[in-house]
């Protein structure tokens, strides 16, 4: 079962609480502490102070809050990986998709803009009778195609960006969280034992 949609919604749950004015903490009868725009009346006389939370002691909520999701989303840092793989391939796969359709339509604007040139010219006279309209028309409805792919294809980039960066902090706060050691970072190399000596004998 895939728990990362279940990691995002509780994210933007608790970071949704900032926008919504006071923010108040109570505990319910079972020890659990709960955060929120309102405190249920059975525990009304039991809220911290008057109840509302300082921005700290929810910064800090925020922070408990999603290092026990990633704890309970993942069970290891593998699983981080698969999930982040699998994410960044299906970015891969419409890229690619998206690239054929903008070599397509490069050639076909190559095309027009060929037929734009011979055509603007009378085959008799020699003469500049202009380019025909239906021809600039499908000139401009391609380049406005090109500039919509071409778009597309930043976007899919920036989005890949940024699912590299939000799962390499989520694996290094994993790492932390369970007392893994760090990956070396790139250039560096594992630390090797020593190898151990034996004296010969003579």
């Amino acid at each position: 079962m895939n728990r990362a949609p279940l990691y995002i919604f509780v994210l933007v749950a608790l970071f949704g609480l900032t926008g919504a004015g006071k923010v108040f903490k109570w505990i319910d009868k079972d020890g659990n502490v709960h955060y929120g725009d309102s405190v249920p009346p059975e525990y009304a006389d039991q809220v911290f102070g008057k109840g509302e939370v300082e921005d700290e002691d929810l910064e800090k909520a925020r922070r408990d809050e999603q290092d026990r999701i990633l704890l309970k989303t993942y069970l290891s840092v593998e699983d981080i990986e698969r999930v982040r793989d699998r994410r960044i391939d299906q970015l891969k796969a419409r890229q690619e998709v998206t690239s054929r359709h903008l070599g397509n339509l490069n050639e076909r604007l190559v095309e027009l803009e060929k037929l734009a040139e011979e055509s603007s010219v009378d085959p008799e006279t020699g003469e500049n009778i202009g380019t025909p309209d239906d021809v600039l028309f499908d000139i401009q409805q391609t380049q406005d195609s090109i500039k919509v792919y071409e778009d597309r294809m930043a976007r899919n980039e920036t989005e890949q960006r940024t699912i590299q960066d939000k799962f390499a902090t989520d694996i290094s706060r994993f790492r932390e969280l369970k007392g893994l050691p760090e990956e070396p970072t790139a250039g560096e190399e594992e630390p090797v034992a020593p190898e151990s000596t034996v004296s010969e004998s003579r």
